[in-house]
């Protein structure tokens, strides 16, 4: 039976990484993201690698685009096996300690926490009746380690951590799986990783490679022996 995968905030690095590690194990994937032309090259590259994956854009900081793309993905792949979300901050909005405000956080809140807990309650209900699945999340090492130039992102990813550590202990027991990857470094050729680069002009200290992250979070999906993995120096502080 062909299994079904959704990657919100799939990106050039660990997202797309995920898309194949997930692939080459047979899941039919959906791909959630905000560029659609960037989309369309994912599929593509999924394609020649004998991946099947089907592109959905959004922005899902608009009203109502969560719940749009929701029905959408699951009207062409069914119940979801695996929940991906690859916690991405509104990168527009980050602030610093003093300039936290409400508008910002909220940015922050809405993207990191209230979308995913949206997502999960819309996915989860149909594991739990087969009593099968998993949701998967990444993070920041904002989660775990203050960083004062994200403060807000911190407050949000914090947040979201927190959630998965209780759905876990919630549903272990039920036959769903709920972990998060914690990441503190940056991933090669993310966005992050990209935008970094053009404008450095020393190596950083750590760059992880995204295949390498995407097995961890096989490994998870599979074993299911802990809720949290930590990868990176900023992440174990």
């Amino acid at each position: 039976m062909t299994r079904s995968m959704a990657i919100i905030n799939t990106g050039p690095g660990l997202g797309l990484a995920a898309a194949r590690r997930f692939g080459r194990q047979g899941y039919r994937l959906a791909l959630v993201a905000r560029n659609g032309e960037r989309l369309d090259r994912f599929v593509a590259e999924l394609a020649a690698d004998g991946v099947t994956a089907v592109g959905y854009p959004a922005d899902l900081a608009e009203p109502g685009a969560v719940e749009r793309v929701a029905t959408a993905v699951e009207a062409a792949h069914g119940p979801l096996d695996v929940l991906y979300l690859n916690g991405q901050p509104a990168a527009d909005r980050i602030a610093a300690p003093l300039d936290v405000d409400p508008d910002n956080l909220r940015a922050q809140l809405d993207a990191l926490v209230y979308n995913p807990v949206t997502l999960v309650r819309r996915f989860l209900p149909p594991m739990l009746a087969r009593g099968d699945g998993a949701i998967l999340v990444s993070l920041g090492a904002s989660a775990t380690t203050p960083i004062p130039m994200l403060a807000n992102v911190g407050i949000a990813m914090a947040g979201l951590r927190n959630y998965v550590h209780t759905l876990h202990g919630a549903l272990a027991e039920r036959g769903v799986y709920a972990g998060v990857l914690t990441i503190g470094a940056l991933v090669a050729g993310s966005d992050p990783e990209r935008m970094l680069d053009a404008a450095r002009s020393e190596p950083p200290a750590e760059v992880l490679d995204p295949a390498d992250l995407a097995d961890t979070l096989w490994r998870m999906h599979t074993d299911r022996a802990s809720v949290e993995e930590r990868a990176g120096a900023l992440a174990r502080v």
